[in-house]
């Protein structure tokens, strides 16, 4: 921040008089500056006598980022003082004293899904009382996160908190703004975010220990399941690889590109399914999946098995394929569990950080209600196949998502 006599220092003195006078004293010039040059020293009188550090405390109290208080209080009184945002102290306490009446998340995400331009709506706040370059203004309150109880805040949260009616979570969920109203809790992320991880480690069991001879006994569940899900049955691949028993004879042997590799192969539907069956059960979602639903989501499963998921020379499934539908058909159940687990209600994806997705805008933002008042899990199965709402990422380790289309 620049110092208040360097306003009429750099040589732009201009022909605005500044003038200081003491009780009882005479008038004392102590210089000339221009009329830009006044807004801002007029500027920061405004800020010193407003109480800015006040201001800015009772912003970051409100919203209950006060575990780590002293780093959210620099980082915001930092920001909202720098010269290049012209703030607008009375703008500026007008919104901290309006914004739960006035900014409402829940009116921003009410459906049960829906998309909108976070940094459109962000600004339509901002430039209240920030004169100048609101969006710059956003993009650096964004990033905006120090740790809380040594968890990382990812982008977004803290933005989102202070410009709406949110506030940081509680009992845990500390990546997470509660809101008024319902106390809806939204969890936000930006691209590849994490929704499962290498802790669900529950190993294959030993009914069919072929199958579980060609899989990492280590990999988390939705990568177990997308992998057995689209082994055919060994009738399914004696039917697709008829005429192969003579390779020197090209009459006898079928169309080429059914000449591939014998892949491993389930012994009957019914051993796949119980396999298949019991690894999505324990996806429990607090006993709100019924049995129903998961034989729902393995007929989805059996029907949605496309080209991108068969390596068509070996026979093998690819395994990852962000955007395949057994994929989305997986990912939907493991976020389903996240939210579920999390007690959440929404969750947030965001387009920003070093994975942004290509054709969509900077901080194009999609979400979902989950569970009370949202979608059930076959309702977000659902959205997943008719819309690609999210593509999923699932590796042996981790299930990541990013918008999709």
């Amino acid at each position: 921040m620049k110092a208040f006599k360097k306003f009429f220092e750099d040589n732009e003195l201009g022909d605005i008089d500044i003038i200081a006078q003491e009780p009882n004293a005479e008038p004392e010039n102590l210089g000339q500056t221009t009329d830009a040059g006044k807004r801002k020293i007029s500027n920061i009188i405004t800020s010193i006598q407003g109480g800015s550090k006040e201001l800015v405390r009772k912003l970051v109290d409100d919203s209950e980022f006060t575990n780590n208080l002293d780093e959210y209080y620099k980082g915001l009184f930092t920001l909202i003082n720098d010269d290049r945002y012209d703030i607008d102290w009375k703008a500026f306490k007008r919104h901290i004293d309006e914004r739960f009446l006035e900014n409402k998340l829940e009116d921003k995400f009410a459906g049960t899904h829906g998309e909108f331009d976070l940094r459109g709506w962000a600004i339509d706040i901002i430039q209240k009382f920030v004169r100048n370059d609101p969006g710059s203004f956003f993009d650096e309150i964004f990033d905006m996160g120090y740790k809380i109880k040594n968890t990382a805040v990812g982008g977004g949260e803290f933005a989102l908190a202070i410009l709406g009616n949110g506030k940081k979570g509680g009992s845990g969920d500390v990546d997470v703004p509660r809101l008024g109203a319902g106390n809806i809790v939204l969890e936000v992320g930006t691209q590849m975010k994490i929704i499962g991880d290498a802790t669900r480690k529950p190993g294959i069991t030993s009914f069919d220990k072929k199958v579980a001879g060609m899989l990492d006994p280590n990999s988390i569940v939705p990568d177990k399941i997308i992998r057995t899900v689209a082994l055919p049955t060994a009738a399914q691949a004696a039917m697709v690889n008829l005429g192969d028993e003579d390779p020197e004879d090209d009459e006898y042997r079928g169309p080429k590109s059914f000449h591939r590799e014998v892949p491993p192969t389930w012994d009957d539907d019914a051993t796949k399914k119980q396999f298949i069956i019991s690894q999505l059960k324990t996806f429990k979602a607090k006993g709100t999946i019924s049995d129903g639903d998961y034989d729902e989501i393995y007929n989805k499963l059996l029907a949605s098995i496309g080209p991108e998921d068969i390596d068509p020379t070996t026979g093998k499934p690819r395994g990852n394929a962000p955007q395949s539908k057994i994929n989305r058909i997986v990912g939907s159940v493991v976020l389903y569990d996240y939210i579920v687990n999390h007690g959440d209600d929404v969750i947030v994806s965001i387009n920003a950080g070093v994975d942004m997705v290509s054709g969509f805008s900077p901080y194009h933002t999609r979400y979902i209600k989950i569970g009370k008042n949202g979608l059930d899990v076959l309702g977000v199965v659902n959205l997943m196949l008719e819309t690609g709402w999210f593509n999923f990422t699932i590796l042996s380790t981790a299930v990541k998502f990013t918008l999709g289309s």
